[in-house]
């Protein structure tokens, strides 16, 4: 247990690193320019401002610091505006917040405690199944601060180009794990981000339900009931029992196998809160746009740049969702340009173009480092739903298109559950007031169709179907504020009867089904990311919870005593590797047979390397062979385990060699002194 409150205290104090890094720079940023109207607004609505803010522009500040002047240099002026926000906003620092608001947070701490440190306990190590992506996070992280700039080096694949990679959300926990001198590791670093996004993501919702018109102002608040609905999943464990038993496959650990991925707000922003900070910085760019249409000035001038800034900032955070904000752009100027809304649609096209300039080295950087993979990155493609794919491969036919599109209205029902119903009926209720004269709930409609259409009938390439995968965050957000429109009635209703002493009619069987349906999944969802290990079979993920623990142990004996340049290889041939990104310092090779592509290698390359380096692992060639393969592919150590075929092999150089490290289980090898013999 010791390993898990060593996690968890970094974890708490990365939280802690974020203010000065994140937190305090936006409050400068909203305060200094008095933005959305930061400075008449209340204590909560100055709160969700400043972290619209921080989302929408630091990331992409510290990064553009970082990539022309260096690490350093952007911690210092992050610094710098955590003290002016520290000297504008001291009265909004100390919390006064409910009974309930403060159980809230640390509900949420803890949560996040719980599904993303390590727990050690007989000498077995049992991560979680966020690790799995985590690796990514923290060696990006790790690359940002080894390379000292931006854009950082691969760190899956050794070359000298550096990423090709949307890393701007990375850098502030670069530049928080530099500010910890050494007190927090990287994936501490990352986690750390992780409270404030939500918050930010908190604050966005309340800002959009207060400014759409899609609430009316007074009574019960509508946030509660909002947040509530972004807790729940789709209607996904419905479909498990009769897949399980027509399939015979065993029990999963993710639900969303079912078609691709749509999952409730909590394990989003848990598992991939660059994508949910792209959202954000976003809806700050479109917020902007609607104020400076409705201001003059200065401060139509302020808010043109910093929509043209948070615009180049999701660039930066997720290339999937600026895809799609750039397609929402694109159909909101259209209506615009119908509408004869000359200022705004002027506005539109300068924040457009600046954000271009901003973000144009970022974009040369993905080009420029990715060789090309003689394939377009996005195709169409209509969205996956194992029900079709059931019956395509159950009945061949020339038509799995037409079978895919009859069943996406219920490939729709089923990931987006309750919501995607109270969405229905919003629509149904509102479908003369459409398009709505309020021009926040208009882009709330352009921004939920047009993610959908993409959702449905576009998918990426290069990989998963990321674009898919990450769009639909636009529509999941307006499916909430709708249903939350159409539920709040009912929800005021109940809460006034309570108040009163009576007892409120039963909610409808159908809202509580769908509920309760949406309940569960979200909870198995949350339970097995924890507790995947008694799955068994059920995921097909690498699971050695002895090596792992000793390999923990390896890597942290190599992040101290090994050079820093030095190259260290572990074996790639698995799904996905972990410990040398989880826990290591150094670069690899090669990573893996997933992720050593993404980072923008040519696949002949990666072939070649994997081709070249996997059968060291397989004991197949003595130990100068092996070293000459590995010294021919910049490596200076490798990390041998009892998982490896050329441990269980006993294959000669594995235990006649001198270890710079060995366990029970794993060996660290220094490659120059590999030897068959005494």
């Amino acid at each position: 247990m010791v390993i898990a409150l060593s996690d968890v205290v970094q974890l708490l104090l990365a939280v802690l690193l974020a203010v000065p890094i994140v937190v305090l720079p936006g409050y400068a940023i909203a305060a200094r320019i008095d933005i959305l109207g930061y400075a008449s607004a209340g204590r909560g609505g100055r709160a969700a401002i400043a972290l619209l803010v921080a989302y929408g522009t630091i990331p992409l500040l510290s990064s553009l610091v970082s990539r022309f002047i260096g690490i350093d240099a952007a911690l210092v002026i992050c610094l710098g505006l955590a003290a002016f926000g520290l000297l504008q906003v001291r009265a909004d620092l100390s919390p006064r917040m409910s009974r309930g608001a403060w159980i809230a947070v640390g509900a949420g701490l803890g949560l996040l405690s719980v599904l993303s440190v390590d727990v050690a306990w007989d000498g077995n190590l049992y991560g979680s199944l966020i690790a799995y992506d985590l690796v990514k996070h923290a060696a990006t992280i790790r690359a940002l601060l080894e390379t000292g700039a931006a854009p950082p080096l691969d760190p899956f694949f050794l070359r000298a180009e550096a990423s090709s990679y949307y890393y701007f959300f990375y850098t502030p926990s670069a530049l928080m794990e530099r500010l910890s001198i050494g007190l927090i590791d990287s994936r501490a670093a990352f986690g750390g981000q992780v409270p404030w996004l939500a918050l930010a993501l908190v604050g966005l919702v309340h800002l959009l339900l207060t400014r759409s018109g899609l609430t009316k102002p007074g009574g019960r608040s509508p946030l509660p009931l909002a947040l509530a609905l972004m807790a729940l999943s789709g209607f996904q464990i419905a479909l498990i029992g009769p897949l399980l038993a027509l399939l015979g496959v065993p029990w999963p650990g993710q639900l969303n196998w079912i078609g691709d991925g749509l999952v409730c707000w909590i394990i989003t922003v848990l598992w991939v809160p660059h994508h949910v900070a792209a959202v954000i910085a976003s809806w700050l760019a479109f917020l902007c746009l609607i104020e400076a249409d409705r201001t003059a000035g200065r401060a139509r001038i302020v808010h043109t740049v910093v929509a043209g800034l948070a615009f180049a900032a999701t660039a930066g955070l997720s290339t999937w969702v600026a895809m799609g904000t750039v397609a929402i752009v694109a159909v909101w100027g259209a209506m615009e340009l119908l509408a004869q809304r000359w200022r705004l649609l002027a506005l539109m096209a300068v924040a457009g173009a600046l954000s271009l300039v901003v973000a144009l080295p970022h974009l040369i950087d993905l080009v420029a480092n990715r060789a090309p993979s003689g394939s377009a990155p996005i195709a169409f493609k209509i969205r996956v739903f194992i029900f079709a794919e059931l019956i395509n491969e159950a009945v061949p036919t020339l038509f799995h298109d037409v079978v895919r599109l009859l069943l996406l209205p219920l490939n729709w029902l089923m990931v987006g559950g309750i919501t995607f119903l109270g969405s229905v009926a919003y629509w149904r209720k509102n479908q003369r007031a459409h398009p709505p004269a309020n021009p926040i709930a208009r882009v709330i409609t352009i921004s939920a169709v047009v993610s959908l259409v993409i959702g449905s009938f576009v998918a990426s390439t290069l990989a998963n179907n990321d674009l898919g995968w990450r769009v639909v965050l636009f529509v999941q957000l307006a499916s909430v504020l709708w249903t939350t429109a159409v539920l709040l009635p009912l929800w005021q209703r109940a809460a006034r009867a309570i108040a009163a002493g009576v007892m409120p009619r039963l909610v409808p069987t159908s809202i509580a089904a769908a509920a309760l349906i949406g309940a569960v999944t979200s909870l198995h969802e949350i339970g097995f990311t924890r507790a995947f290990y008694l799955l068994g079979d059920g995921v097909s993920l690498p699971r050695h919870t002895r090596v792992d623990y000793e390999q923990r142990a390896a890597y942290a004996w190599l992040a101290t005593n090994a050079a820093k340049n030095h190259v260290v290889q572990h074996n790639p041939d698995t799904l996905r590797a972990t410990g040398f990104g989880l826990y290591g310092r150094h670069r690899t090779a090669i990573a893996d047979t997933h992720n050593a592509i993404l980072f923008g290698p040519s696949a002949d390359a990666v072939k070649q390397r994997f081709g070249s380096i996997a059968p060291v692992f397989k004991g197949t060639m003595n130990a100068r062979e092996t070293a000459d393969v590995l010294r021919s592919n910049g490596v200076d150590a490798i990390v041998v385990s009892a998982i490896d075929p050329a441990w269980t092999g006993r294959v000669a150089w594995v235990f006649a060699t001198t270890p710079l490290y060995a366990s029970t289980n794993v060996r660290v090898l220094d490659v120059s002194r590999l030897t068959d013999g005494p």
